[in-house]
Order: C-alpha cells, then structure tokens, then sequence
C-alpha cells in the first residue's frame, strides 16, 4: 500500500514538473557588451528576457537548448526611447520603432528572402507578425521606464535552435 502511494505521489509530481518547467524553454542569451545587463523571468507561462543597456544600443544572440517558443516570447528593452529594435531570424528580420514625438505610434516592417528575392511588407495591427509594443514609465526619481515587445510564435516556427535581437535607442549615451 506505501508503494502504490509513493508511486501515485511520484507520478504526480513527474507530471507537475513536466508542466511548469518542461514547457519552458531552455536557453542562453549573450549580449554583445559586457555592459549590457540580461535577466531571465517566467511571468504567466512565458519567458520574460530583459534588458538593460547602458550605452543604449546593443545587441544579443539566443541559442535554444531545449523546448521551444511557441508560446512566443517577451522582451523587455529598459531603455528611454526605441529609435530601431531588429529581430533576426534565419527565414525574416523584423525591423520596428517607437516615434519619439508620436506618443503610442508604432512603425513595423517584415523582410524576408535576400538580395534579387528580398521581399519587404509593412505590417499593421492585424498581421500575424504584429508585434505587441507597450511602454511602461519609470516613477518618479527611479529609472526610465522599458518597452516590452511581445512576438508572436509565427516568428519561430520551426522551433530555431538560434536568433538574435538589436536595439537602439534615441537617448543613447
């Protein structure tokens, strides 16, 4: 009876294991500048990485060990403003920004093929390849405030075992 116990307790934590952890991807992010500061979060199931960026503009390369993103995937860029952000792909790159002087005003981009083959497709809000901007401001006294992007899956679709972002931001350093 204490075996058919243990083994039922052991089966449902197995279980609960494989659906918090086993479902969230596994992976290394590493920023172009040793300034640059990265952070890991899980929020609501998803992957949250942020950033913080001294100099304001930077890049980062994330290499995919294990599960996938099709859930997507946030991105928090704590910076002031958000002059150009790149998603780089081996299929797309995603070429968006963040009007400094049009509050909430969002220009997107989708390039994909190369050189004769190039093919470029503003997006709007009812694209799938939308990505989600919100901004968030810093309170008072504290630092400036972040932009967190949510992508979409559509952007992983054959679960890529790399890509890489960039930044720039207008208040560089």
């Amino acid at each position: 009876m204490i075996l058919r116990i243990t083994l039922i307790l052991t089966g449902f934590a197995w279980i609960a294991g494989c659906g918090l952890s086993g479902s969230l991807p596994q992976f290394d992010i590493t920023p172009d500048k040793r300034s640059d500061r990265v952070e890991l979060r899980e929020e609501k199931g998803r992957r949250v990485i942020e950033i913080f960026s001294e100099s304001g503009i930077g890049a980062a390369e994330v290499t995919l060990h294990s599960g996938n993103f099709r859930d997507g995937l946030k991105i928090r860029l704590h910076l002031r403003g958000l002059e150009s952000f790149q998603l780089i792909t081996a299929q797309q790159t995603l070429k968006l920004s963040v009007s400094s002087s049009q509050a909430g005003q969002v220009s997107q981009e989708l390039q994909s093929g190369s050189g004769v083959t190039l093919h470029r497709e503003r997006l709007d809000e009812g694209s799938i390849f939308w990505v989600g901007v919100q901004q968030s401001s810093g309170a008072a006294g504290a630092a400036a405030g972040y932009f967190e992007l949510t992508i979409p899956p559509i952007y992983f679709p054959e679960n890529p075992r790399s890509f890489s972002f960039r930044w720039i931001d207008f208040y560089r350093e």
